[in-house]
């Protein structure tokens, strides 16, 4: 996954393999339509357009995006104002649909690449100062202080416990699922259908045949991300643990064959140590481990060193053999006794103080304040937003009706 250039992906292709997808990322997609809706001079026809391509974007089937698709562009060659715009379309879009459109990238897991441009930001402002770096060792030991950085902070959340975003969402979603109704879930051959409580839509919910000891565990559900997928967008292509999930582990939950596994759980728990705290105590490990790596290394590397001199220095004095060879080993020698007392008294010796004399109730020098000088206008126009469910349903059954 990358921004909508192809600087990146060409790079990946020279070096890795070709990859199975090629995806957008849905932020810089939709900015760069928004961008590009000025080539429609009316602002109406801007935000009907706009939440035409959100439908088209986030439809799930790819027989009935086929058709919605057509039906687009055949309205879009019916308007003359909308001629720039499909245009546009045609050139970056219409031909390179499975690189952005939802159907093709469903259970990927990835949806936008805001994680990478974080991590290139924070490796460009914060590790190289914000400088242009050529040579390729800086930006290695950039990229080595940058894993050593996050492997220190992935040690303090172990302590601290803190919630990551992906448990957050987990919750939140356990929340709403508490409110739907269990009869909703008819079992079927590849797993179960649920009703949408809103729309008029069936989700299926299928179990992976992964056994997983990861992090982003519902405790309540006894379940993990991994363990179940669901057909809707906030799983298929957000890559959370739906309501509908939740609503399974629950209704799932109440037979007898989960009753059993909960019974000998308790009866095996005593003082053992629960699965999550046993990969935190691994991870926890793993992490002290490389990072005393270092300190291992540098003592090795001083005793190597150490020997190499030693050898060095043994074989040019046994290769001397005469006495003007040796004069000049004694004048080589000579200041190396004093430049090693001078380096032991100067790491001992400890830098003079600059004591400055404040008195005790003298204010801080206060911070320099920004204000914004640009002017806020109101907007009274027509907001181009996203479609709600209810324009979504109708701008659905006009796209396919029409076909």
């Amino acid at each position: 996954m990358s921004d909508l250039a192809d600087s990146f992906y060409n790079a990946w292709i020279q070096v890795m393999t070709l990859p199975e997808h090629r995806l957008y990322c849905t932020w810089h997609l939709d900015r760069a339509w928004r961008n590009n809706l000025c080539k429609i001079t009316t602002k109406e026809k801007q935000v009907l357009v706009y939440k035409q391509l959100r439908i088209i974007l986030q439809e799930t089937d790819v027989p009935t995006f086929s058709i919605m698709l057509k039906e687009f562009q055949y309205q879009l060659e019916n308007d003359p104002d909308l001629h720039p715009f499909l245009h546009y379309f045609k050139s970056y879009y219409a031909n390179k649909s499975e690189f952005w459109a939802y159907c093709y990238r469903m259970h990927t897991g990835l949806n936008t690449n805001m994680h990478i441009e974080r991590m290139h930001r924070t490796l460009k402002y914060l590790y190289l100062n914000g400088k242009t770096v050529k040579r390729l060792d800086k930006a290695i030991l950039a990229i080595m202080k940058f894993v050593r950085d996050k492997l220190f902070d992935s040690l303090i959340v172990l302590h601290k416990g803190k919630i990551c975003n992906k448990i957050k969402e987990l919750r939140i979603r356990h929340k709403i699922s508490l409110d739907l109704n269990m009869a909703l879930i008819i079992p079927s051959e590849n797993g179960w259908s649920i009703a949408s409580s809103r729309k008029y839509e069936v989700y299926t919910v299928e179990e992976n045949e992964i056994n997983c000891k990861c992090e982003i565990f519902c405790t309540e559900c006894s379940s993990c991300i991994h363990r179940y997928r669901c057909s809707c967008i906030d799983s298929a292509i957000k890559w959370n643990m739906c309501k509908h999930i939740h609503l399974l582990c629950r209704y799932r939950g109440l037979h007898s064959e989960n009753q059993e596994n909960l019974q000998v759980l308790e009866s095996n728990s005593g003082n053992q140590l629960s699965p999550t705290d046993i990969s935190k105590n691994k991870v926890e490990e793993c992490i002290l481990t490389e990072i005393s790596k270092k300190e291992e290394n540098s003592t090795a590397t001083f005793n190597d060193k150490k020997e190499s001199i030693k050898v060095k220095f043994l074989e040019l004095l046994e290769s001397a053999s005469s006495i003007q060879q040796l004069e000049v080993f004694e004048k080589a020698i000579a200041p190396i006794a004093p430049t090693l007392s001078a380096l032991t008294v100067s790491n001992f010796s400890s830098p003079a103080s600059t004591h400055i004399n404040v008195p005790h109730n003298k204010k801080i020098q206060m911070q320099r304040r920004l204000f914004s000088t640009k002017k806020k206008t109101k907007i009274t126009r027509t907001k181009i937003q996203k479609p709600s469910s209810e324009e979504t349903d109708l701008l659905s059954l006009n796209l396919v009706s029409k076909q």
